[in-house]
């Protein structure tokens, strides 16, 4: 404002500007003081910002600075990331919902005994996200319950139905269970619910279990 009318009214002396606007003649030569140790601790948290998918939050964000040796608190690379443009990215929810309403057309047959003496017959799935290089995916796994191992996994970048089949299809193929009378255990998410899935494992003979 000082420069401007000061240009406007060139006879006019930077202390009558001033004096004008009643703002102090420090004013118009002040230069704000640059906090160098804020532009350094900024460069390593774009730096650690890009090394790691763009995909760090204010808390992850503050382990990287403290393992580098850099004590800050959250608020202030929170202030700083503000600062700097920097978000964190995070994984698209909007293909992956739990439903309210229970089926009760599919029995808990699990009833949280999840210690299970025989291979191959309690298998439990999930869908979990998973950070990779160009963004986020869904991966689904089977896991058996007499030995707590993962037997079949699938990948997509939908969390759809389709995914727990390939799941599915993946440690039937490894594995090459009995079908028949083996209990897939699940929770009431979309996927698991799906008349699709559960047609799919009638035809094999599978019993589909539900939390």
């Amino acid at each position: 404002m000082i420069k401007r009318l000061s240009k406007a009214e060139p006879n006019l002396s930077i202390e009558r500007v001033c004096s004008l606007l009643e703002v102090p003649v420090s004013s118009f030569y002040y230069k704000p003081v640059v906090n160098q140790e804020s532009e350094i601790i900024t460069e390593k948290i774009i730096e650690i910002h890009h090394d790691n998918l763009k995909c760090y939050g204010k808390r992850r964000m503050q382990k990287e600075l403290m393992i580098q040796g850099i004590k800050i608190g959250v608020y202030k690379i929170s202030s700083l990331m503000k600062h700097a443009g920097i978000y964190a990215k995070t994984p698209k929810k909007r293909h992956y919902y739990d439903v309210d309403e229970a089926r009760p057309d599919i029995p808990n047959l699990l009833n949280r005994q999840f210690n299970q003496p025989k291979l191959n017959t309690y298998w439990c799935s999930g869908i979990t996200y998973i950070r990779t290089a160009k963004d986020w995916s869904y991966l689904a796994t089977i896991l058996d319950l007499a030995n707590k191992e993962i037997v079949g996994y699938a990948t997509s970048e939908r969390a759809d139905t389709q995914l727990v089949i390939n799941a599915l299809t993946s440690a039937i193929l490894t594995y090459k269970p009995q079908l028949n009378g083996l209990i897939f255990h699940a929770d009431q998410g979309t996927q698991y619910i799906s008349r699709v899935l559960g047609t799919h494992l009638k035809d094999k003979g599978i019993i589909q279990s539900m939390i």
